[in-house]
């Protein structure tokens, strides 16, 4: 008795909601990954914020800016400011008022 195999129904690729859902997840998580707190010395989500909208990638770059420039960022606040200035003593980096 010959067996018969089962039909299977052709796959229909992705659609373009879904890719664009895949990518979007996998651009996030790559964020996400990129932008960790360790890396820049336990600063909060904000201050990170503040330095990558501005253009600014390392937390050497960022430790680089004088005080005007830093409070003068994009959504930079009291709180993120004095976040920063305390992550520039804590690590040596003071730099003079300009």
């Amino acid at each position: 008795m010959a067996t018969q195999s089962k039909r299977r129904r052709p796959t229909k690729p992705p659609s373009a909601h879904a890719v664009r859902c895949a990518i979007a997840y996998r651009t996030k998580r790559d964020i996400h990954d990129h932008w960790r707190q360790e890396e820049w010395g336990g600063l909060s989500t904000r201050a990170i914020n503040c330095f990558r909208y501005s253009g600014v990638g390392t937390l050497a770059e960022a430790l680089a800016l004088s005080n005007i420039q830093v409070w003068h960022l994009r959504n930079m606040g009291a709180k993120s400011f004095t976040e920063i200035m305390a992550l520039r003593e804590r690590l040596g980096t003071a730099a003079e008022v300009s």
